[in-house]
């Protein structure tokens, strides 16, 4: 808008354009408004005797039109015309109203002007929504290739472990109970499987690792673990339950659960820090619908309808933006360095569950973090079993077995403790290498131990290639990954078994006693 504009008379040739305009056209003499095309009545909701006369306050509120009539002031007798600008209204019912403005003064006066603007708050709130979504698909993105890069880690991590805890059962399984070096060394396996447990907590946060999903009551899981997490938090914080006790069973596995309920439970618990503070963990049942599940963490690959939450709610100092959007990273804390995986495993075992991660917090107030599950399709609960754990093996086995591992230090440890155990061994690094040693030792080899991951041919056609050359090889997969992950391709295929690495001489050895021992 430029120029300036004569004022506005009964059926001259500016009302008529101005009310057959789509924009909002207002004319204003001081602070009063003199007259309003229908666009305006539109906009603001209100009819022409509503309109006029009405105060420009009371359309924009005080603040606003002060500000507004501030800078139409403020421009010298030279100017004519106010560039656009954006303006935010209130309106009688819902969300304020955001219009585009620019103004002219009129010809001959100083305190009269005509108000141009259109209606912006469906844009604004389409951009918003976009934006929003924008970093949804970035979120999801860095999710993702945090889960890839954590995997690879994983599988790295695992076969070097192979060769440390390997090498250690092994030494164990030979000394005496009284031999000087057994402390050490059980040191050094102990070392071993903790590593090996964070590497499995790598492959949770990355999604490969899948579980046998059971129909539990997720109430009856947090009330065995009430004396639990009451000594794993300070001392100066209240725990309150509250439980629904009929909830629908939630397909889920007991162990992972517990993990994220406890790393939600402790990470409350630092929140609050050294003062007195409140935890609540509550559960219950809602229905999802898109809107909410595109708001939560991994919500966009789920289904709208009915789940079951579990939610764990402090009082500490709250969470700001930034935080926020690093809080599922893999050892990012805002505490300790170095402590693990905390919420990013909470993450990885969601994902692995089919479920989803709400979190609701601001600088200086509570911080609330709901898990989502999908409920079981059977009704009926399972009881949760303890895990067993094997003993020592006194056993020897015997025949020709092909391992075949892409990773040197693997392959030797494995020899290594096999040969101890009475079995000849051959090696392959690939799975070319591994069917040109099967052809010329098809009728001699007893089992083939074989790695899912390796370059060139991997485990499965490797697998799929032996077992056409000799239908009733016993193959055994080893993998970093579980084994409901690792045997997925191979269900129906004939495997003889499965060991999931990092394992030690003993599961190894007890591993090919129950392959060898089972009647073909």
């Amino acid at each position: 808008m430029s120029g300036l504009i004569t004022r506005p008379r009964e059926g001259d040739s500016f009302q008529k354009l101005a009310e057959a305009m789509g924009e909002g056209v207002l004319w204003l003499r001081g602070s009063s408004l003199r007259w309003a095309n229908p666009a305006a009545e539109m906009i603001f909701g209100l009819g022409p005797a509503e309109l006029t006369g009405r105060q420009l306050s009371e359309l924009l509120g005080l603040s606003t039109a002060e500000h507004l009539q501030s800078r139409l002031q403020s421009l010298s007798s030279g100017q004519t015309t106010l560039p656009l600008s954006e303006v935010s209204f209130p309106r009688a019912e819902g969300e304020p109203g955001t219009i585009e403005l620019s103004a002219a003064r009129l010809s001959g006066c100083t305190d009269e002007w005509v108000l141009v603007f259109r209606d912006i708050h469906e844009r604004r709130k389409a951009a918003e929504e976009h934006k929003a979504m924008e970093l949804r698909v970035q979120q999801a993105q860095k999710l993702e290739s945090l889960g890839v890069l954590a995997g690879g880690i994983a599988h790295d991590f695992n076969n070097l472990l192979m060769t440390i805890l390997g090498n250690s059962s092994l030494a164990l399984l030979d000394l005496p109970s009284s031999a000087a070096a057994r402390k050490s060394i059980e040191q050094i396996e102990t070392a071993a499987i903790r590593a090996a447990g964070l590497a499995n907590q790598l492959l949770t946060y990355s999604g490969k690792n899948r579980f046998i999903l059971q129909s539990v009551r997720i109430s009856q899981l947090v009330e065995e673990m009430v004396q639990l997490l009451q000594v794993s938090i300070s001392k100066k914080v209240v725990l309150q339950y509250r439980l629904e006790q009929d909830l629908p069973p939630a397909e889920l596995e007991p162990t992972q659960i517990r993990q994220v309920i406890m790393n939600l439970v402790t990470n409350a618990s630092e929140a609050i820090g050294e003062h007195e503070g409140l935890i609540i963990v509550k559960t219950g049942t809602m229905e999802a619908d898109r809107d909410f599940l595109d708001s939560c963490y991994l919500g966009d690959q789920l289904l709208p309808g009915p789940y079951i939450f579990l939610e764990v709610s402090d009082n500490g100092c709250g969470l700001d933006p930034e935080t926020q959007a690093k809080i599922f990273d893999p050892f990012f804390t805002t505490k300790f360095a170095g402590r693990g995986l905390g919420l990013a495993a909470v993450l990885g075992i969601m994902r692995s569950h089919r479920g989803a991660v709400q979190v609701a917090s601001l600088p200086g107030q509570p911080t609330r973090f709901k898990i989502f599950l999908p409920p079981s399709r059977d009704t009926s609960a399972v009881g949760i079993e303890p895990a067993r754990s094997g003993g020592l093996v006194n056993w020897r086995g015997q025949g020709l077995v092909l391992v075949v591992d892409d990773e040197e230090g693997v392959r030797k440890v494995v020899k290594m403790i096999l040969e101890e155990y009475g079995f000849s061994i051959l090696t392959a690094d690939d799975g070319w290498e591994a069917l040109e040693i099967f052809k010329a030792h098809t009728a001699e080899i007893t089992a083939v131990i074989l790695d899912l991951t390796m370059p060139h041919l991997d485990g499965l056609k490797t697998f799929q290639e032996l077992r056409r050359l000799r239908p009733d090889v016993k193959v055994i997969l080893t993998s970093g990954y579980s084994e409901e992950e690792a045997v997925s391709r191979f269900v129906g295929a004939g495997l003889a078994g499965f060991i999931q690495k990092p394992f030690n001489a003993v599961g190894l050895l007890e591993k090919m006693r129950q392959i060898l021992e089972t009647a073909t």
